[in-house]
């Protein structure tokens, strides 16, 4: 455990966590308003797993990421305050590192490279692109939780009947296991920085509740999620299990910029059509 005394540069207090196993995008977007007020933040990745440092590529430009042979034991893990279950993950973070700050929405920062790739594959579609994402992370390991966070196909299928009209509909998706969708463009495993890149040119998305929302959020687009008419995204009955609460970017977040996400409620969800 580092001693008190190495825990600060210039004041500021090194944070680092740590990214391992075989990780979704998850929570790892809420993260990095933190970086935004501290700049001794360290990702520790595990050395030689791809899917870690893929991951770990959200941080690129805002934080120093640092493959490690053993991820070994969390410093902090004693300081850990009680969680408060429905704090955002934004919040919860911010107080778990000593952090007081109120810009709680998620950034990725991007190279001009990066960008300009985006653009020049935009260019090729003949109307507005909508970058959608029906699938959360869970699903192809058939997760229960994933499930209660989808909407069905075929409900997709019918609003984009009228909406592929007005948009070319870049439907994100994995090729192994891939499920088409009527109506949508697949576009198959990108990378994070790419979809990233893609969604902050595209200025728009479509999708379910999920790490890939939270991607959409950092980049810049305006999104449009849609949630479980239940209010909340939880097992055993939001006691242990993940709250609405604790993912959505709701009005009170955004003091610092207009607000650029709607929720729209499972049986609402032909109300899309109205905003896009």
């Amino acid at each position: 455990m580092l001693k008190e005394e190495d825990r600060y540069i210039d004041n500021n207090r090194i944070i680092h966590f740590q990214i391992y196993g075989n990780p979704g995008i998850n929570e790892f977007p809420c993260h990095t308003p933190i970086c935004k007020i501290n700049p001794n933040v360290i990702v520790e990745v595990e050395k030689g797993n791809k899917r870690a440092i893929e991951i770990a590529s959200i941080f690129k430009n805002i934080a120093k990421i640092v493959e490690v042979d053993d991820v070994g034991i969390d410093p902090w893990k004693d300081t850990y305050p009680k969680r408060n279950s429905l704090a955002h993950m934004s919040e919860i973070f911010m107080d778990i590192f000593g952090i007081e700050s109120d810009d709680y929405i998620p950034y990725v920062l991007l190279d001009h490279e990066e960008i300009q790739i985006a653009f020049r594959f935009i260019r090729q579609f003949s109307k507005p692109s909508l970058i959608f994402s029906p699938i959360c992370g869970g699903f192809y390991s058939k997760d229960k939780l994933a499930f209660m966070k989808m909407l069905r196909f075929d409900l997709w299928e019918q609003i984009f009947v009228d909406l592929s009209k007005r948009y070319d509909i870049l439907y994100i998706a994995k090729s192994e296991n891939f499920i088409p969708i009527k109506h949508t463009i697949p576009i198959v495993d990108l990378k994070i920085r790419e979809l990233v890149s893609l969604l902050s040119v595209s200025g728009k998305f479509l999708g379910v509740e999920s790490g890939l929302a939270h991607l959409a959020i950092a980049s810049g687009a305006f999104c449009h999620v849609v949630v479980p008419s239940f209010g909340y995204i939880t097992c055993d009955g939001g006691i242990n299990g993940m709250l609405f609460d604790n993912f959505a970017y709701t009005k009170r977040f955004w003091k610092y910029e207009s607000t650029r996400v709607v929720y729209h409620l499972f049986e609402c969800y032909k109300g899309i059509l109205n905003y896009l």
